[in-house]
């Protein structure tokens, strides 16, 4: 009874199957809401289609972890990925300038797709900052006094894992090599 647009849908045929997916981008300080990813997980299950695909600049933890939590049951047929703007920059400038490509029209159209996304006007953004709580939580943890129950903690660890993602993004993308920052079963949780 309402109205969804998600921004795209990628279908693939190929050796007798089809993988349909949809698309949602989010640019600049958007960020992804989870009852919108929920109806396009409803619509994908109504029509069979296989997963969601996320584009923002919100950081996911690690590689595999959507940086929105959604309803699990929603998940049972229907997979959710994402990728963050800063990751496939990284991904396509290790392509280009470490890996190299052959074909001279595709180097020319990963060139400029980096130089789109690296351009201030694109909407994809590096990481930004630690969040409005930042300053309160290291104060009080200089200080000795903070506490897990203490307004903003939750946010500025999410934001700490997000910086260090991105630095490892950062760092993969100098080096030319996949770059990942480990993360502990219950730090991934």
């Amino acid at each position: 009874g309402r109205m969804v647009r998600p921004d795209g849908l990628i279908r693939v045929t190929g050796r007798g199957r089809t993988w349909i997916c949809l698309v949602e981008v989010k640019t600049g300080r958007s960020l992804l809401d989870p009852e919108q990813l929920e109806s396009y997980l409803d619509v994908a299950r109504e029509n069979n289609f296989d997963a969601l695909a996320t584009f923002s600049n919100q950081f996911s933890p690690s590689v595999g972890v959507h940086p929105v939590k959604v309803d699990s049951k929603k998940l049972r047929k229907t997979e959710m990925h994402h990728m963050s703007w800063t990751a496939l920059i990284t991904q396509a400038v290790i392509q280009h300038e470490h890996r190299g490509i052959s074909d001279p029209d595709q180097a020319w159209i990963l060139e400029e797709l980096i130089r789109y996304l690296e351009h201030p006007k694109s909407g994809a953004h590096e990481f930004q900052d630690m969040g409005q709580h930042w300053t309160s939580v290291k104060i009080s943890a200089k200080s000795g006094t903070l506490r897990e129950s203490d307004p903003g903690v939750e946010e500025v660890v999410e934001r700490w894992i997000e910086f260090m993602r991105f630095l490892s993004l950062q760092l993969g993308r100098e080096l030319g090599a996949e770059v990942r920052q480990y993360l502990s079963e219950n730090e991934r949780k």
